[in-house]
């Protein structure tokens, strides 16, 4: 991987945005601030217009303009870091999980419960929620401090929405 050049004041916008970017023959990685949006992927992190957006959001930016509200700038590559512009392509956020589904990512749908990256509980705590409710007014709350989970958890166990 090549040195990334210092950038300053002087340098455009699209200087330091190429500053940060490593063109393979495959393709073009962002070598600059990187943001896992789930402890995995690694996207790349540009600040644009004063906000910090996703590095292959800007390449879109500078390669075709403006993206239209409501859709998303997804890679064909499957590449987080990709920010080659003939490996994005718009779509709406459902496009985004169908892509992500068939090209097998998807990897939370089947993981229930405890399995689930972001559970918070076992099953068994689940279950035992399960057991010691009984409708009472202020229990959700009350169950909710008591395994330190949020109320949202709780009434989703005890309704049957999870775990």
């Amino acid at each position: 991987m090549r040195k990334t050049p210092i950038a300053n004041r002087s340098h455009t916008w699209p200087q330091r945005f190429w500053m940060q970017v490593n063109q393979t023959e495959v393709c073009w990685l962002w070598i600059g601030s990187l943001k896992s949006a789930t402890g995995r992927n690694q996207y790349g992190m540009v600040r644009f217009g004063g906000k910090r957006i996703s590095a292959h959001r800007a390449s879109w930016l500078l390669h075709f303009g403006e993206i239209p509200t409501g859709l998303c700038v997804l890679h064909k590559c499957d590449n987080p870091r990709c920010v080659r512009p003939d490996h994005l392509f718009l779509g709406t956020n459902s496009d985004n999980q169908r892509d992500c589904v068939s090209k097998g990512r998807h990897r939370i749908g089947d993981r229930k419960g405890e399995k689930h990256p972001m559970a918070l509980l076992t099953n068994s705590e689940a279950a035992i929620i399960r057991c010691i409710y009984t409708g009472k007014r202020g229990e959700v709350t009350r169950l909710a401090k008591q395994f330190d989970v949020p109320r949202k958890v709780v009434s989703r166990i005890v309704h049957h929405l999870t775990y």
